[in-house]
């Protein structure tokens, strides 16, 4: 017979696989045979030719994704009398992880529309980094902004203005940072912060002028 794991979750995107260790006794000359597929999706997985390894032995070097499906293929001895026995399986691997999100964000709120600052992230892998906003603490489901949907997606920028808020109602934020491997959801949060837009920055910005 044969069984198969469901796709196991390494954490992020391009985590390297180091190997794969197995508990299991294959008495008399019954056999057990391992294979395995990984990637950053675990869909385009599906359509892969299932790889062979040998339990406990080193993965070649480019090994690398996110997901990780495993299979095994039992046989029996020559009579069919005595099956083999599997009990454990280990993954060691090397988690990949996103860039850390920005240490410091503020926002500053303007006539139907906030203003956002952060620090920048000094990571070589950074591409860009994501908004989120939304009107309850911790919950970043906002659409209002003419800038679209939470998260908006900007490159290596450390400021945004959201237009098209509601003057009076107060909105929630944060910030994370994201590489080129493809997963950018993954990245952690910043600090939240919030900010109220109102009318009453109207006459600021014509003062300003």
């Amino acid at each position: 017979g044969w069984t198969e794991s469901g796709p196991i979750d390494l954490g992020y995107h391009n985590s390297v696989l180091k190997r794969i260790e197995a508990k299991y006794r294959t008495p008399s000359n019954s056999a057990i045979f391992f294979f395995y597929k990984i990637g950053n999706d675990s869909r385009e997985i599906q359509d892969r030719e299932w790889e062979p390894f040998i339990p406990g032995s080193p993965m070649p070097f480019d090994r690398k994704g996110r997901f990780l499906h495993v299979r095994m293929e039992l046989y029996p001895d020559g009579k069919s009398e005595i099956s083999p026995r599997l009990s454990d399986l280990t993954v060691v691997y090397d988690k990949n992880m996103p860039p850390p999100p920005p240490s410091y964000i503020t926002a500053l709120p303007g006539d139907g529309g906030i203003t956002l600052r952060w620090s920048s992230v000094p990571d070589p892998n950074l591409e860009g980094y994501l908004i989120y906003y939304g009107s309850r603490p911790g919950v970043y489901d906002g659409n209002e902004s003419i800038m679209g949907p939470s998260p908006i997606r900007v490159e290596k920028s450390t400021n945004i203005t959201l237009n098209g808020l509601t003057n009076g109602k107060l909105y929630y934020f944060a910030v994370s940072s994201y590489d080129a491997g493809g997963d950018p959801l993954s990245g952690l949060f910043s600090q939240e912060v919030s900010a109220r837009p109102s009318r009453l920055y109207r006459n600021e910005r014509k003062e300003d002028k």
